[in-house]
């Protein structure tokens, strides 16, 4: 009886003399440019709209380069450019990001775009934008990842898993049918799936920026002016060019795309001032302009195009006179041609916004 309370009392004192465990540390290298923030109070579950707020601020700092904030380690990985940053300025700017995180309304529409099924959080600076990656591990060689830009344009994401099918390491890379995501099988390494998410960054940024090859060509100029037959046939193909142009419009089977480019290259060659008054055009003038700087169009410009095609029927129909067959014909025709149109890949809301060629620093 006598022993019990003795042992309850060394056990107190003990217990009073260890110290408290910490529940957050922070880590330098400066010559490495990275700060390791463990804090288990605020990168765990419950926290993920805080999480979200904390990657986005820490990721619009100066001279960060990537942000990876992990539930299941309760770590945040700040990479800064190389150059010197010294630990109290990496620190100085995470308590900015911490501050802006607080302070930000969980209402201002950055949490609407990703969901809370998420492990970890990768971003990547792009200007004034950030491209925030959701990452959800299922295995321990196997992510499922999303992005706000592939769920809103499937082409985009089937060509972002193409290529990263053929990266280093990569086992395997398909699109999900509905929300556009990533499922990445690769080979399983500490890290792995961070290195994963930033392949598939650097892949989507060079699809949406590919390199422009356009300083020899605009040193050499604009190309010459063709002269007597040869700026005839010219002028000749280019109006059989745009004629076709306004045929697919309306018949399916037949591309209205390269009709389009095509017009715009013979006229070049032969009318620089018709050419300009195609570009310069209200419909024709910005899916040129799209389709030549990035290979798709936006949304708006399929609604031109989609507008003049139901046009173009809506004339045809008055002219030759409604009948059934024809309204049946017509309709069947239109709706192939507007399939056909919204086929053609579509320009993320990043691209449309930004004005230059280039895209934010290397995420390597």
């Amino acid at each position: 009886m006598s022993s019990k309370p003795k042992l309850r009392r060394r056990m107190s004192v003990v217990q009073d003399d260890e110290p408290e465990p910490k529940s957050h540390a922070a880590s330098f290298s400066e010559a490495e440019g990275v700060m390791i923030v463990h804090d288990r109070r605020l990168f765990r579950r419950g926290q993920e709209a805080f999480c979200r707020r904390l990657t986005i601020a820490a990721a619009k700092q100066d001279e960060v380069r990537s942000v990876q904030l992990s539930l299941e380690s309760s770590t945040c990985r700040v990479q800064f450019t190389l150059g010197g940053r010294s630990a109290s300025q990496m620190a100085d700017r995470f308590a900015k990001a911490v501050r802006e995180a607080v302070d930000r309304s969980p209402d201002d529409g950055e949490d609407d775009h990703l969901g809370d099924r998420w492990g970890t959080l990768a971003a990547f600076p792009e200007g004034d934008a950030v491209s925030l990656w959701e990452v959800s591990r299922e295995a321990p060689d196997r992510s499922r990842i999303r992005n706000p830009l592939l769920r809103c344009d499937s082409s985009l994401a089937r060509r972002v898993a193409k290529e990263v099918r053929g990266q280093p390491g990569i086992l395997a890379c398909r699109v999900s049918p509905w929300r556009h995501d990533l499922r990445i099988t690769y080979d399983p390494a500490p890290g792995a799936d961070f290195a994963v998410v930033g392949r598939s960054e650097e892949v989507m940024r060079r699809i949406l920026r590919p390199e422009p090859e356009r300083p020899a060509a605009e040193e050499s100029g604009s190309p010459a002016v063709a002269t007597g037959l040869r700026r005839l046939y010219y002028l000749t193909m280019a109006g059989g060019s745009f004629t076709l142009t306004l045929v697919g419009l309306v018949v399916p089977g037949v591309p209205t795309v390269p009709f389009l480019l095509a017009t715009s290259y013979y006229l070049v060659r032969s009318s620089p001032r018709l050419n300009g008054i195609l570009l310069r055009s209200r419909y024709f003038g910005p899916i040129l302009a799209d389709l030549e700087e990035w290979g798709g169009l936006r949304r708006v410009n399929k609604i031109k195009l989609i507008v003049l095609t139901l046009a173009v029927g809506v004339v045809t129909l008055v002219l030759i006179g409604p009948s059934l067959v024809l309204l049946l014909v017509m309709s069947a025709v239109a709706s192939a041609s507007v399939y056909a149109i919204m086929r053609i890949p579509g320009i993320p809301p990043r691209a449309r916004n930004s004005s230059s060629p280039g895209l934010a620093p290397s995420v390597a």
